[in-house]
């Protein structure tokens, strides 16, 4: 008989002990990438980051704990001034009693830019940081308009820029995810089962198709208490694209 499942987001923290809310705006995208430029998986990887969120909190007689988290996101958008990128809210989102978040996205080449929220939603579990454009050219995805149909190969990419491939099993209701409160992800539509595997730190990393169009983002995974993976879970592109106009 197979253990108990157990569903996970999928961003890494990490918790250093030291001796010693963002103001968001809603953008409408109105001006989403309508063809795709993205033919090949170096292109891809051009628009795919690691996003990391920095946070202090002060403890009685011990000192200052930094904590970091980190997951990952792909540029959707740019304008004259900066790029886009989507991710998973969980990643971002700053627990009570933690104080001055500090953002920054990873290219794939590890050159950091400092970013900054613009957008959240806990009931899509996404959010949407932005940083600063320079010389340096980056891609960007189309987002597909149609969830992509039962059987379709896909891959995922990390925080780690690691590629992993599958096929989408099925739309199933988003589960209740362990150690997470509702302010961090809240889902409540049916989302994407697939056999894609996703390492830790895949939240709020694209999930694509043969195409290289994003056809979700990911944000959990699924696993038998013995550690044996199951499946991962994304939010769908129509989804995606919802709470980019809407919400």
């Amino acid at each position: 008989m197979k253990a108990n499942k157990i569903v996970t987001i999928l961003c890494i923290s990490q918790i250093i002990f030291m001796m010693s809310s963002c103001s968001l705006f809603t953008p409408k995208y109105k001006n989403l990438k309508l063809e795709n430029d993205i033919h090949t998986k170096e292109e891809l990887l051009n628009a795919t980051l690691r996003i990391e969120m920095t946070i202090t909190k002060k403890i009685p007689f011990i000192g200052e704990t930094i904590s970091t988290n980190y997951g990952s996101g792909v540029i959707f958008y740019e304008d004259s001034k900066r790029y886009y990128a989507l991710t998973n809210n969980h990643v971002i989102f700053k627990m009570n009693g933690f104080d001055n978040p500090k953002y920054a996205v990873v290219d794939s080449k590890g050159k950091e830019r400092k970013a900054k929220v613009e957008k959240t939603a806990s009931s899509y579990d996404l959010a949407v940081v932005s940083f600063e454009k320079d010389d340096y050219k980056y891609n960007v995805v189309h987002i597909e308009e149609t969830n992509p149909s039962i059987g379709t190969y896909v891959s995922a990419i990390d925080q780690n820029f690691t590629i992993t491939s599958g096929f989408i099993n099925k739309y199933e209701p988003a589960q209740e995810l362990g150690g997470t409160i509702n302010a961090q992800t809240n889902v409540k539509f049916d989302v994407i089962s697939a056999s894609t595997y996703t390492h830790p730190g895949s939240s709020g990393g694209i999930l694509y198709d043969n195409d290289f169009n994003l056809v979700g983002i990911v944000y959990a995974a699924c696993s038998y208490s013995t550690g044996e993976f199951i499946c991962s879970y994304s939010i769908p592109c129509e989804k995606v694209l919802t709470f980019l106009k809407n919400a």
